[in-house]
């Protein structure tokens, strides 16, 4: 197995004031959005404002849970990144999520199930969803994970 392949982008972003899950997601204009993706449920944990620079790493595997995928971020320099600046990269490059799935593993909500849920951005040339995922499914080849320098 190769290094794992990691794309960077530069996001402005404020998180005084107005700029909560919820702004992020009217902002966001995307055409479905769970309705748990709310800031109760997944609460805005920094408050600098700035650029932040947001990375994408690809693992090209399949995993078999959320655990495992930070098992190998740990053996990297990077670690998950929480859903509010994922939610603000899909503002800024909507179209990144039609080309793959992206997944913020840095932040869980517990479901009514007690399953571990996760926000993540997924669409095709028609819709942009942000939806939740299963943290303890399975997890295909295709998806790329919001990271941040460790």
């Amino acid at each position: 197995m190769g290094e794992p392949d990691i794309k960077q982008y530069t996001i402005t972003v404020s998180y005084a004031g107005n700029d909560t899950i919820k702004n992020f997601l009217k902002e966001g204009k995307y055409d479905w959005v769970d309705e748990n993706i709310t800031d109760e449920n997944f609460p805005v944990e920094e408050t600098d404002i700035g650029e932040k620079e947001i990375y994408f790493i690809h693992f090209n595997r399949t995993f078999d849970n959320g655990d495992q995928i930070i098992e190998a971020l740990d053996k990297t320099n990077f670690k998950p990144k929480n859903p509010a600046p994922l939610l603000a990269l899909g503002m800024k490059f909507p179209d990144r999520q039609r080309q793959f799935p992206i997944a913020a593993l840095g932040q869980c909500w517990l479901d009514s199930c007690g399953d571990r849920r996760v926000v993540c951005l997924d669409g095709n040339l028609v819709a942009r969803r942000a939806h939740l995922y299963w943290f303890e499914y399975r997890w295909f080849a295709n998806w790329r994970f919001a990271v941040v320098h460790k």
